[in-house]
Protein backbone atom coordinates (compact mmCIF):
# COMPACT_ATOMS: atom_id res chain seq x y z
CA UNK A 1 0.00 0.00 0.00
CA UNK A 2 1.00 3.29 -1.11
CA UNK A 3 1.06 6.27 1.50
CA UNK A 4 -0.48 9.54 0.85
CA UNK A 5 2.69 11.65 0.97
CA UNK A 6 4.22 8.94 -1.64
CA UNK A 7 1.37 9.80 -4.03
CA UNK A 8 1.55 13.18 -3.32
CA UNK A 9 5.57 13.03 -3.74
CA UNK A 10 5.07 10.79 -7.42
CA UNK A 11 2.17 12.71 -8.61
CA UNK A 12 4.50 15.75 -8.38
CA UNK A 13 7.60 14.43 -9.95
CA UNK A 14 5.26 13.42 -12.93
CA UNK A 15 3.76 16.52 -13.07
CA UNK A 16 7.00 18.37 -12.98
CA UNK A 17 8.44 16.24 -15.94
CA UNK A 18 5.24 16.95 -18.06
CA UNK A 19 6.38 20.46 -17.31
CA UNK A 20 9.58 19.98 -18.78
CA UNK A 21 8.50 18.11 -22.02
CA UNK A 22 10.76 14.93 -20.49
CA UNK A 23 8.16 12.06 -22.59
CA UNK A 24 10.51 9.61 -21.11
CA UNK A 25 10.13 10.25 -17.43
CA UNK A 26 6.49 11.10 -17.63
CA UNK A 27 6.28 7.50 -19.32
CA UNK A 28 7.99 6.21 -16.17
CA UNK A 29 5.08 6.74 -13.76
CA UNK A 30 2.62 4.71 -15.70
CA UNK A 31 1.85 1.10 -14.71
CA UNK A 32 1.82 -1.61 -17.31
CA UNK A 33 -1.75 -2.10 -18.79
CA UNK A 34 -2.39 1.75 -17.51
CA UNK A 35 -5.32 3.71 -18.79
CA UNK A 36 -5.22 7.25 -20.07
CA UNK A 37 -8.25 9.49 -21.18
CA UNK A 38 -8.89 13.31 -22.57
CA UNK A 39 -12.84 13.88 -21.85
CA UNK A 40 -14.91 15.38 -24.13
CA UNK A 41 -16.81 15.37 -27.39
CA UNK A 42 -15.10 13.37 -30.16
CA UNK A 43 -18.27 14.69 -32.56
CA UNK A 44 -16.68 18.36 -31.39
CA UNK A 45 -12.82 18.18 -30.99
CA UNK A 46 -9.87 15.61 -32.00
CA UNK A 47 -8.79 15.92 -28.58
CA UNK A 48 -10.93 13.63 -26.87
CA UNK A 49 -8.90 9.97 -26.79
CA UNK A 50 -8.66 6.84 -25.07
CA UNK A 51 -5.45 5.16 -25.03
CA UNK A 52 -4.32 1.73 -22.91
CA UNK A 53 -1.40 -0.03 -22.40
CA UNK A 54 2.54 2.17 -22.22
CA UNK A 55 2.84 2.32 -26.61
CA UNK A 56 -0.70 3.71 -26.79
CA UNK A 57 -0.03 6.45 -24.10
CA UNK A 58 3.52 7.15 -25.13
CA UNK A 59 1.79 7.78 -28.60
CA UNK A 60 -0.72 10.12 -27.14
CA UNK A 61 1.13 11.85 -24.63
CA UNK A 62 4.34 12.53 -27.54
CA UNK A 63 1.48 13.96 -29.27
CA UNK A 64 0.81 16.39 -26.74
CA UNK A 65 4.18 16.92 -25.48
CA UNK A 66 5.21 17.57 -29.27
CA UNK A 67 2.13 20.38 -29.36
CA UNK A 68 2.11 22.10 -26.05
CA UNK A 69 5.10 23.66 -24.36
CA UNK A 70 3.84 24.28 -20.43
CA UNK A 71 5.70 27.93 -20.20
CA UNK A 72 4.74 27.63 -16.40
CA UNK A 73 2.31 24.72 -14.37
CA UNK A 74 1.30 24.97 -10.82
CA UNK A 75 -0.70 22.32 -9.31
CA UNK A 76 -3.41 24.28 -7.32
CA UNK A 77 -4.42 21.65 -5.27
CA UNK A 78 -3.59 17.66 -4.73
CA UNK A 79 -6.46 15.16 -3.03
CA UNK A 80 -5.57 12.01 -2.60
CA UNK A 81 -7.92 9.56 -0.78
CA UNK A 82 -6.62 6.21 -0.67
CA UNK A 83 -5.83 4.84 -3.77
CA UNK A 84 -7.48 7.76 -5.72
CA UNK A 85 -6.25 11.42 -6.33
CA UNK A 86 -7.28 14.11 -7.80
CA UNK A 87 -5.10 17.30 -9.33
CA UNK A 88 -6.36 20.14 -10.57
CA UNK A 89 -3.57 22.25 -12.09
CA UNK A 90 -3.43 25.16 -13.97
CA UNK A 91 -0.93 26.08 -17.13
CA UNK A 92 0.27 28.82 -19.44
CA UNK A 93 0.72 27.32 -22.15
CA UNK A 94 1.93 27.89 -25.82
CA UNK A 95 0.86 26.70 -28.85
CA UNK A 96 4.28 24.95 -30.69
CA UNK A 97 2.18 24.51 -34.27
CA UNK A 98 0.47 28.96 -33.83
CA UNK A 99 2.77 30.23 -31.55
CA UNK A 100 -0.61 31.21 -29.41
CA UNK A 101 -0.65 31.44 -25.99
CA UNK A 102 -3.72 31.01 -23.15
CA UNK A 103 -3.78 30.02 -19.78
CA UNK A 104 -6.23 27.32 -18.78
CA UNK A 105 -6.98 24.98 -15.53
CA UNK A 106 -6.96 21.17 -15.89
CA UNK A 107 -8.41 18.39 -13.36
CA UNK A 108 -6.88 14.97 -13.87
CA UNK A 109 -8.77 11.64 -11.60
CA UNK A 110 -6.00 9.59 -10.89
CA UNK A 111 -5.23 6.10 -9.64
CA UNK A 112 -2.34 4.71 -8.43
CA UNK A 113 -1.56 1.09 -7.94
CA UNK A 114 2.32 -0.60 -6.76
CA UNK A 115 3.22 3.14 -7.20
CA UNK A 116 2.64 3.91 -10.84
CA UNK A 117 -0.46 5.47 -12.59
CA UNK A 118 -2.76 3.10 -13.35
CA UNK A 119 -5.35 5.35 -14.72
CA UNK A 120 -5.15 8.89 -16.04
CA UNK A 121 -8.51 10.96 -16.73
CA UNK A 122 -8.41 14.20 -18.02
CA UNK A 123 -11.09 17.33 -18.18
CA UNK A 124 -9.67 19.70 -20.18
CA UNK A 125 -11.17 23.03 -22.54
CA UNK A 126 -11.04 21.29 -25.64
CA UNK A 127 -12.43 24.28 -27.51
CA UNK A 128 -9.01 25.81 -26.24
CA UNK A 129 -7.11 22.96 -27.19
CA UNK A 130 -8.89 22.86 -30.71
CA UNK A 131 -7.80 26.77 -31.63
CA UNK A 132 -4.55 26.86 -30.03
CA UNK A 133 -3.83 23.71 -32.74
CA UNK A 134 -5.02 26.55 -35.64
CA UNK A 135 -8.14 24.49 -35.57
Amino acid sequence: MVTKSEVEALLRAAYAARQRGDLDEVMGFFGEGAHFSVSGSAAASPVPTVASGSAAICEVLRRLVSAFEFKEATIVSLVVDGAEAAVHWHVHVRSLATGEEAETDILDMLRIEDGRIVSLRQFADTALINRLLGR
